[in-house]
């Protein structure tokens, strides 16, 4: 029987033995609006080519995601944007989650309230966590427009104020909400709720207008002082309609909506907080303390990540040190870029891939990952890593002891846009994370400094283009379990022996990835010589280890056109019920 440690919760550093925890982007950048999907109908045994929302097609994935591993869904900001096409960061309106007729459609782009409740109750039967994407530094999409008192700043450095008095600018800050007309929420947002603009509609001039004058409370107006400074002098301002969290009234506004969703969407076990570094800090703590203790009985658990795209790993970390007491997870900037760079030739040291990462520094709290929709190309922080190297990034993230890894949309399914992808490694990136899911438990003892060449067969010493780790676990009936990695950059093949627990000695141990075909023999003293091709990896275990059958033909989402198995094989009638 192959083992499976029972799901806890989210992250990976729970005391007690647990399945490995992995994260999957559900969305990238250019999905379209509906998908296209063949569905067999029950009535009459006929396909028929059905237009599904995301929040359905998700929903229906769920299992297979489950099955290969997957245990918590990051899904795309659900509330109202400022049209339906958006994919939800230009938001409008908090509390509408696909229920009103605003902003030109009932559904956002991804779909109903009533369908993405379908998905987050799936995900609560499955035993899955749903991390919800939420948007909190602008609004979008004002309903109107009022007289405010503003002075412009400069772009590139906005303390420096370019007007000596205020103006008084026409601003795009009325927010009525008058289709949900007061349900959840009695507040209206106006210009005493915003502390910046972009656009003077008076004068039709774009330039970044700071509100200026005194708050309810009698403090003064302005940018909070609590956010990023490294880059534009104070980097509160990033875009539309800039939300003031030195107002009351906004602060316990979002801070109820955090208990309303939470109940309104009983699978949301996690949040992602988009640009952190946008926004007061002290209210993100503010917000993180009222929504754990508000979720439920078990809110110590409630998974909280923040998107705060710095390269400064050391600074991030004591960010989330010094600010969040360990309560906030932060994605690994620094690795990705270190990804980047390797995949374009620019660092040739495989074994500097971790170098400034913040895994690192926060191997608990780091969610580490290789591509998401803000890197894909054309976007505005693009930062894509080449395709030959997607296999290598996504062992070392998947792998290995330290981090919460994050799987993308595009690279199990592809992308779609102006340049788009196959999925990754031919389809057979899944079974890194069923590896991850079976295997990849217990001590790590890293091998990155020598190896052999095999074209030479000669010793090379500090070898800076292979690197190879193993993993190694006591499973409960088969004995100890051993994974053995090696990850190549090099354009020759190269071999490394690693020892591993002498009672695997005379064991096979074969690559799950399938891109060596030979076998390795554990001699007596439990060593083998384990291969890799140019510029490749491969994954070794025990060929006889449990679970090796459900890895080893996987192939998913399987062949061209790339749809998920899983939707060409439901028995549905005309309307999909779940």
């Amino acid at each position: 029987m192959t083992y499976r440690p029972p799901v806890v919760n989210i992250t990976n550093d729970d005391p007690k033995p647990c399945e490995n925890k992995t994260i999957f982007q559900g969305f990238e950048w250019y999905l379209p609006v509906n998908i296209p999907q063949l569905i067999r109908d029950a009535r009459n045994d006929v396909l028929k080519n059905k237009l599904m929302t995301h929040w359905t097609n998700l929903t229906l994935l769920l299992p297979e995601l489950k099955a290969l591993g997957i245990t918590s869904i990051w899904i795309p900001p659900a509330c109202k944007a400022g049209n339906p096409m958006d994919n939800g960061y230009a938001i409008y309106d908090l509390y509408d989650l696909g229920e009103f007729d605003a902003k030109g459609s009932v559904a956002t782009k991804w779909g109903t309230k009533q369908e993405l409740q379908a998905l987050c109750r799936e995900a609560q039967r499955l035993g899955m966590a749903v991390i919800f994407d939420a948007i909190f530094n602008h609004r979008a999409a004002a309903d109107g427009t009022e007289e405010v008192k503003a002075v412009r700043v400069d772009s590139r450095h906005r303390t420096k104020e370019l007007d000596k008095s205020s103006l008084t600018i026409e601003a795009w800050t009325k927010f009525n909400y008058d289709a949900r007309d007061g349900k959840y929420s009695q507040l209206k947002y106006n210009k005493d709720h915003f502390s910046g603009i972009d656009w003077d509609n008076k004068t039709r001039q774009k330039s970044i207008y700071k509100i200026v004058g005194v708050r309810p409370d009698g403090s003064k107006r302005g940018w909070a002082q609590d956010v990023g400074k490294s880059e534009n002098g104070n980097y509160d301002y990033l875009m539309c309609a800039n939300v003031d969290y030195g107002n009351a009234n906004v602060r316990e506004d979002v801070k109820n909506w955090g208990r309303w969703f939470s109940h309104e969407l009983p699978g949301v076990r996690g949040t992602r907080l988009d640009a952190i570094k946008h926004y007061s800090a002290g209210f993100q703590k503010e917000f993180i303390d009222y929504v754990k203790r508000a979720a439920d009985a078990d809110g110590s658990n409630y998974f909280f990540v923040g998107e705060y795209w710095s390269r400064n790993s050391l600074a991030l970390s004591k960010h989330m040190d010094k600010t969040f007491g360990g309560q906030l997870h932060m994605f690994d900037v620094g690795l990705m870029y270190n990804f980047h760079e390797i995949s374009n030739g620019r660092v040739r040291d495989l074994r500097r891939v971790f170098s400034g990462s913040l895994v690192e520094l926060q191997p608990k709290r780091a969610v580490t990952f290789v591509t998401n929709h803000d890197t894909q190309e054309t976007q505005s922080l693009a930062a894509p890593v080449e395709p030959w190297f997607i296999p290598h990034a996504y062992a070392l993230i998947l792998l290995r002891r330290s981090g919460h890894p994050c799987v993308f949309w595009g690279d199990v399914f592809g992308t779609s846009g102006p340049h788009p992808r196959p999925p990754a490694c031919g389809g057979r990136l899944m079974r890194l994370v069923k590896a991850r899911q079976l295997f990849a438990y217990g001590v790590q003892k890293d091998h990155f400094s020598t190896s052999m060449s095999i074209t030479r067969d000669l010793f090379v010493g500090k070898d800076t283009s292979c690197i190879a780790w193993q993993r190694q676990w006591q499973h409960s009936t088969h004995g100890p379990i051993s994974l053995v990695v090696l990850v190549s950059i090099s354009w020759s093949w190269k071999k490394k022996k690693v020892m591993v627990p002498k009672e695997c000695a005379g064991q096979v141990f074969t690559d799950l990835m399938g891109f060596s075909w030979s076998g390795v023999q554990i001699d007596k003293d439990g060593f083998g010589e384990f291969v890799v091709g140019p510029r490749n990896i491969t994954v070794w275990t025990w060929r006889d280890a449990p679970g090796r059958s459900e890895v080893d033909t996987m192939v998913y989402p399987g062949e061209p056109p790339w749809q998920p198995p899983l939707l060409s094989r439901l028995e549905l009638g005309d309307t999909p019920t779940l």
